[in-house]
């Protein structure tokens, strides 16, 4: 390649596989809609590789894998919950952030009950529960956003009660904690 050469799937220059299988889209930009085209012409064949691809006994470095779970839910590859617990499990969290967002593309019921302990239990990660919110939070209908509300209610941390009424439009309640610390922010 030479330098006035563009890379493959570089800005304005569609993805060109070299035919080695939809492995070689884990290369390509997440956002070219050539990849998810390319991606879906191998079917349910090119969910069960890229099942396999992506798995917890992968040697796929954590980005390439976060793309594998990306392309899954965008082909709305349903076998990608069954695999989900163990990709939690392993706490890449490249690979449980695009995990969020997959599963609510691909069944946003089953993929909001997966997500909702994981909103109202995870203290250790707080970037992790921001982006399981966001994930179910996407397009969801007033119901459910009470729904949400109700289920992290009584949290002691006020950032986070402060996002949920923001973003929800509903009243979020703190916990007893919340009253006694100073911090306005962390209550952990």
């Amino acid at each position: 390649m030479t330098p006035d050469t563009p890379k493959k799937g570089g800005k304005g220059q569609p993805f060109d596989p070299s035919g080695d299988g939809i492995a070689t889209l884990l290369d390509a930009p997440e956002t070219d809609e050539g990849v998810i085209a390319e991606a879906a012409f191998y079917g349910a064949d090119g969910c069960d590789a890229l099942l396999e691809l992506v798995g917890p006994s992968s040697n796929l470095d954590p980005e390439r894998r976060a793309r594998g779970v990306h392309l899954l839910g965008r082909l709305r590859c349903e076998d990608l919950f069954k695999l989900a617990p163990d990709l939690m499990q392993e706490g890449v969290l490249s690979v449980q952030i695009s995990l969020f967002y997959a599963l609510v593309q691909i069944d946003r019921e089953q993929g909001e009950k997966l997500l909702l302990p994981v909103i109202k239990n995870d203290k250790a990660d707080t970037l992790l529960r921001e982006h399981a919110f966001y994930a179910v939070l996407a397009g969801a209908n007033r119901n459910f956003r009470e729904t949400l509300a109700e289920t992290v209610g009584g949290s002691d941390d006020r950032r986070l009660a402060r996002e949920l009424t923001r973003w929800l439009a509903v009243d979020v309640p703190l916990g007893d904690l919340a009253a006694d610390r100073d911090d306005p922010d962390r209550l952990d």
